[in-house]
């Protein structure tokens, strides 16, 4: 899937060094972060998913993104429960 101009922009809106960008709370790495979050959630692999939230937690208490995530993983995993219980995973 291309990245359209547009998406660049409003992403680097805001970014006025490249600490914004490159550095430890940059635009790079929480981009990044995000993705990889995203890609595990979108593949169904929720276990995966789920170490990774906790990893990435541990790494950067201070975001709340990990928290979050680990938080629609339980509420779906309890959907999934009650739905089906062949298809939930533990």
């Amino acid at each position: 899937m291309p990245i359209s101009d547009k998406l660049i922009d409003q992403l680097l809106e805001g970014c006025d060094s490249p600490e914004d960008i490159l550095g430890e709370a940059g635009l790079l790495k929480q981009l990044t972060k995000k993705v990889a979050e995203r890609a595990l959630e979108q593949q169904g692999r929720v276990t995966i998913a789920e170490q990774s939230y906790e990893a990435a937690l541990k790494r950067w208490p201070e975001q709340p993104t990990s928290a979050m995530g680990l938080g629609n993983i339980a509420y779906v995993g309890a959907t999934l429960r009650k739905q089906s219980p062949i298809t939930a995973q533990p």
